[in-house]
């Protein structure tokens, strides 16, 4: 009788962890919502045009020329803005980490509330945001790393966690000089202040824009008439 129940707590737990795994792997969705100027895919070391509506994988890497730009939804509750001369990757589209690589240029964020465990991180060379609810920008350049919040709250660390996680509240943002490495940057090399009026107005801009719903997502001639709606933005 024992044997029989210590089977039936061994079953019990593998279908409970085949069960949570299925959930942390399931992909989210994403895709290409607007688009303008020279921005270029990618896939495999292979360059692949770039599209509204255009579905997207996990290592895509987005090159955006000058005065180019390019927009991403993510589900229903992330669209993020990839601004001009920036290089970004995608290292993560799992329903639980969804994450970029930012390498350089700018993304402008707005995250709608995810659910409990569920998170949304850019990783610059040295700096890391991470968000569940927010409206933000990542900045990094040859001069800095920047995160600038302007409403809701991120949590700041390093790519090596050597700098102490920090809450970064609205209308703050944390600087690091683009000199220091991930390796030896420190919790008194990044530098935090009011965000600067130009970032605000530039996120706030951005963030008067919505997620398109999912019936629109399918739907390329739907995308393509809400894509004005970006172009002004």
């Amino acid at each position: 009788m024992k044997i029989v129940k210590h089977v039936l707590l061994i079953v019990s737990g593998i279908m409970v962890l085949f069960a949570y795994c299925q959930k942390i792997s399931k992909p989210s969705s994403a895709k290409i919502i607007f688009l303008a100027g020279d921005v270029t895919i990618v896939r495999n070391q292979n360059a692949v045009v770039a599209t509204i509506g255009k579905a997207l994988e996990r290592s895509d890497a987005f090159v955006t020329g000058e005065k180019s730009s390019a927009v991403i939804q993510i589900g229903e509750q992330v669209i993020a803005r990839i601004g001009s001369e920036s290089n970004v990757t995608i290292q993560s589209l799992f329903e639980r980490i969804m994450e970029f690589s930012l390498e350089k240029g700018e993304i402008i964020s707005k995250v709608q509330k995810l659910s409990k465990g569920h998170v949304y991180s850019i990783k610059t060379p040295t700096l890391v945001a991470s968000v569940r609810e927010t409206e933000f920008l990542v900045r990094a350049d040859e001069k800095e790393r920047r995160i600038a919040v302007n409403n809701g709250e991120v949590h700041v660390t390093s790519v090596s966690e050597k700098v102490t996680e920090k809450k970064l509240i609205s209308g703050k943002c944390a600087i690091a000089n683009a000199n220091i490495s991930a390796e030896t940057i420190t919790d008194n090399d990044v530098v935090f202040s009011n965000i600067p009026i130009k970032d605000k107005l530039k996120i706030s801009s951005f963030a008067k824009l919505h997620p398109v719903s999912e019936s629109e997502l399918s739907n390329t001639d739907e995308l393509q008439k809400r894509s004005k709606e970006f172009e002004k933005k």
